[in-house]
């Protein structure tokens, strides 16, 4: 079987386009959020999916994420959000 490696620089193009996902699902499901500041918008999510809201917040926001680990956990809490929307 064949390995694929998956540079930082992919996984970042990966978070832009989960975060764009969620921001176009919520959209659509909740259009009144849309209306709220960035972090009120961190702390609604969080609130409305039982995550901590640091964790919302480096997920949605957070653009600085360096390393593969913290890339992946980011499109993990993107893509549950988006699911639990």
């Amino acid at each position: 079987h064949a390995v694929t490696i998956i540079g930082t620089r992919q996984l970042r193009e990966l978070v832009l386009a989960t975060r764009e996902a969620l921001m176009r699902e919520l959209l659509r499901v909740h259009p009144a959020w849309h209306a709220l500041s960035p972090d009120q918008l961190c702390h609604r999510l969080a609130s409305f999916a039982d995550l901590p809201e640091p964790q919302v917040f480096k997920a949605l926001r957070y653009d600085r994420l360096a390393d593969a680990r913290s890339l992946t956990e980011a499109i993990r809490t993107l893509d549950l959000l988006r699911k639990l929307l």
